[in-house]
């Protein structure tokens, strides 16, 4: 048995000044009366009893003190909320999901209106100095810390919204249940799905469980993907762009995109069975302009039937072309002009100081250069050389497959120059790729002919150029990079959908198969709670004071 509104403490030393209290009233003078005396033989003792600068008489009257103290002592251990289900030391987390779901209308309100209700009906009965309210939208706050009064709730909700993100209440289980020293006992507050990780630890001393609100309607349609990739035609500058609707009425939603408030081209969609529709459109230009998706009609739902991302900015590489190679005379020059020609992603121009990316004889100043250089003037065949602020075995790590160089069939080309090959790195301002004379000598090498030649021209400008790799969007702002396995390679849009929805799959979709919690467990036996049978017998005290009176048992 332990007290919800008040510490032990507190309690404690409220019954203390109560008892206090009472004592000191009870030894108060009363107001003076009239006496009639029949005898001046009591004359004397008459006037000891009514001396007018007396504040304080004889304490003679304890049944009346015991019976004022039993009723004023049951009325505070009422006001202290004494409750024996919520065990003393048990933490009350309560976890208020805020995702985009909780958006929906709901009739009078919204699903969050619902739920902002019920957690502070739920509330009144918890312990203010073990309880915490938690925010879980896009990121988790704390609403209420332990200790702090529950009116505090009201005013720092007021004005806000949902957050157009998905659930973070799992995650936010899994951080305080890693904090917790003790029995902890989590209520999730709104209708985030959660998973079996999401259980409390084995030993069986923490409980989860979810406050019970109104039916949820089947979720409507919504947009819960939109991202960029690559694109599939390989036109350098654009991106292709792809919408993921989710929701019953998936089928039949009509989509619209715009690029800086500009229509664009009709989407192709494809349909991927059940409750989703995938929508393409290729070849989007990449000039840093503002994308937005728009379903037509609306839902229940706002947040999800509009989504908007920055497209990245992505200008051609100028790159210029000087001087000649020593020992392989003008051969390598055509080569790699037609290899430039070819990208997409390059334009050539004739001076250096307008070039990003500069490919001479050998390294140049203040730009980023692709060399050809003598075997005398360094040890490797192939050195790059990359930002001073990363370590060299990274780079040289990554560079096998940013600069295609794994694509090279150095054993062939040892062969023919009759030595052997290595690759190197070392820190450089600017960047630098620097490549032997003698492996691009048409007479000694075929390795101008071979495939692999272009692809390291091409990947290697872009690596000096510093261009950023193109990562998938989501609508609520956030990037989130997600490597694109051997599986999904093939289709360049495939990573975007493994990147996740933006928002959650139970906005815009009846729930799937999640985790069932059960709802809080009754305290008492209902509305018959320990405190409210402390007040029931303060009410018989008070009574029973009431008849000793009349009937003259006590003042």
């Amino acid at each position: 048995m332990s007290p919800t509104a008040l510490s032990a403490a507190a309690l404690l030393a409220g019954l203390v000044a109560v008892a206090a209290a009472l004592y000191a009233l009870q030894r108060l003078r009363v107001r003076h009366e009239s006496r009639t005396v029949v005898t001046s033989l009591f004359w004397r003792e008459a006037t000891e009893e009514t001396r007018a600068r007396s504040l304080f008489e004889r304490f003679r009257h304890p049944l009346a003190y015991a019976m004022a103290l039993l009723c004023a002592g049951l009325l505070w251990l009422g006001a202290g909320r004494l409750d024996g289900e919520r065990a003393d030391g048990t933490r009350h987390v309560f976890l208020l999901d805020a995702s985009a779901g909780m958006g929906r209308d709901a009739g009078s309100g919204t699903r969050f209106d619902l739920a902002v209700d019920a957690l502070e009906a739920e509330l009144a009965d918890a312990p203010r100095d073990r309880t915490e309210v938690l925010w879980c939208g896009a990121h988790v706050r704390t609403l209420l810390a332990r200790g702090e009064d529950r009116s505090l709730l009201r005013p720092r909700l007021a004005g806000r919204l949902p957050d157009p993100a998905p659930a973070s209440v799992e995650r936010a289980l899994r951080s305080r249940a890693a904090e917790a020293d003790g029995a902890t006992r989590f209520v999730v507050v709104g209708d985030a799905p959660l998973t079996d990780d999401a259980l409390p630890g084995p030993d069986g001393t923490d409980r989860l469980e979810r406050l019970p609100l109104e039916a949820a309607t089947p979720g409507g349609r919504g947009i819960t993907a939109l991202g960029v990739s690559e694109p599939a035609s390989g036109a350098w500058g654009t991106v292709d762009v792809m919408v993921e609707v989710r929701g019953p009425a998936a089928q039949d939603a009509e989509l619209s995109l715009t690029l800086n408030g500009e229509p664009l081209a009709r989407p192709t969609a494809q349909d991927r069975g059940g409750a989703g529709r995938r929508f393409l459109v290729a070849d989007v230009p990449a000039r840093g302009g503002a994308l937005e998706a728009r379903l037509a009609g609306a839902d229940d739902l706002q947040a999800d039937d509009v989504a908007s991302l920055l497209l990245p900015d992505r200008p051609p590489i100028r790159v210029a072309i000087r001087g000649a190679i020593a020992g392989a005379g003008d051969g390598w020059s055509s080569p790699v002009r037609a290899a430039l020609e070819a990208d997409p992603a390059v334009l050539l121009v004739a001076g250096d100081a307008e070039a990003d990316v500069v490919v001479a004889a050998g390294p140049t100043d203040g730009r980023p250069t692709l060399a050809f250089v003598s075997p005398e003037e360094q040890l490797e065949s192939i050195l790059i050389g990359h930002d001073p602020g990363t370590d060299s075995r990274t780079a040289l790590e990554r560079a096998v497959g940013e600069l295609g160089l794994d694509r090279v069939d150095a054993s062939a080309l040892a062969e023919a120059l009759g030595r052997p090959l290595s690759v190197g790195a070392a820190p450089s301002a600017p960047r630098s790729v620097s490549l032997w004379s003698d492996l691009v000598d048409p007479a000694r090498t075929s390795f101008l002919e071979s495939r692999a030649f272009p692809v390291l021209v091409g990947r290697s400008v872009r690596w000096l150029a510093d261009v950023p790799e193109l990562t998938a969007y989501r609508a609520a702002g956030r990037l989130e990079p997600r490597p694109v396995s051997a599986g999904v390679a093939s289709d360049p849009l495939a990573s975007i959908v493994r990147s996740g929805p933006l928002l959650d799959p139970d906005v815009t979709a009846p729930r799937a198969a999640a985790l069932e919690l059960p709802e809080p467990a009754s305290e008492g036996a209902g509305p018959w709670r320990p405190y409210t049978w402390v007040l029931l017998l303060a009410l018989a005290a008070l009574c029973a004071e009431w008849a000793l009176h009349q009937r003259g048992r006590m003042p």
